[in-house]
C-alpha cells in the first residue's frame, strides 16, 4: 500500500513507501528492431526476445535490492527525433541523455 507519494516538477513519481525509485526503458519489438538498425554501438545487437529476458532479469535484481522499478515505454520516433535535433547518433549514451532530458528535473 502506498503511504506517501513524492513527485518532481514534471509530475514523475520520485519515491513511495520509502523505497528508492529507478526507471527501466522498454521498447516494443518494432521499436527495438528500428533502434538495432541505426545504433552505433553493440548494446542493441541482440535479438528482441533475448533483450527482454535480460531486461526482466535486471529489473528483478533491482527489485531484490530494494528499488521500485518503473517501466517506461520509450517512443522510438520521439527518441530518434531528439537524436536528430541534438545531432547525436543513436547509442546507449544518447539514450541515457534523452531519458535524462525527458524525465529528470
Amino acid at each position: 500500500m502506498v503511504k506517501r507519494v513524492l513527485r518532481n516538477k514534471k509530475n514523475n513519481v520520485l519515491k513511495f513507501e520509502n523505497r528508492r525509485i529507478t526507471y527501466s526503458s522498454w521498447f516494443s519489438r518494432e521499436g527495438w528492431e528500428r533502434l538495432s538498425a541505426v545504433s552505433s554501438d553493440s548494446n542493441f545487437d541482440e535479438p528482441y526476445d533475448q533483450w527482454v529476458k535480460g531486461a526482466e532479469f535486471g529489473d528483478r535484481q533491482l527489485t531484490e535490492l530494494g528499488f521500485t522499478v518503473i517501466k517506461r515505454e520509450i517512443d522510438v520516433d520521439d527518441l530518434l527525433d531528439w537524436c536528430k535535433k541534438h545531432r547525436r547518433r543513436f547509442n546507449s549514451r544518447s539514450l541515457a541523455r534523452y531519458l535524462n532530458d525527458k524525465y529528470e528535473d
